[in-house]
């Protein structure tokens, strides 16, 4: 699971970006209790584009909801929302730095229901917009 935080500077600009990285794979030995969730993280991990359904992940996983959330985030330190939404945002980190697609195609992309409310929730979860974002990433390669 990799977290990725805005750095900013003593006037408030982001000038950079943390980032931390927990290996589920390595942590799996810690996590014996937890492993029943695992199909369920493989399933974010390579569905993250569609539309995730908590309660769906629980059943096929079989554990009930709320043991399923109450199992996610004792492993993860997150809900499953967060980790989904996580997922989403690192996939879109990497687009926004890779290639030249539209911010919305992006937003679609990483399943996002629309460009406006991707722009929001990455701006909340970077301290910058996707096209700050973008710039700075760029500017920083050259």
């Amino acid at each position: 699971m990799t977290n990725k935080f805005p750095v900013f500077n003593d006037r408030g600009k982001v000038i950079g970006v943390m980032g931390t990285t927990r290996s589920y794979t390595g942590a799996k030995e810690n996590l014996k209790p937890y492993l029943l969730i695992d199909q369920a993280v493989e399933i974010i991990r390579t569905s993250f584009r569609q539309k995730l359904n908590v309660a769906e992940l629980a059943e096929i996983v079989g554990l009930s909801e709320r043991q399923f959330l109450r199992r996610f985030k004792q492993a993860f330190s997150c809900s499953p929302q967060v980790f989904i939404l996580k997922t989403r945002m690192s996939a879109a980190c990497d687009q926004l730095s890779q290639t030249d697609e539209k911010v919305t195609q992006i937003a679609r992309d990483c399943g996002f229901a629309d460009g406006s409310s991707f722009v929001q929730l990455f701006r909340r979860e970077m301290g910058e917009t996707p096209l700050h974002y973008r710039r700075r990433y760029r500017l920083n390669e050259t």
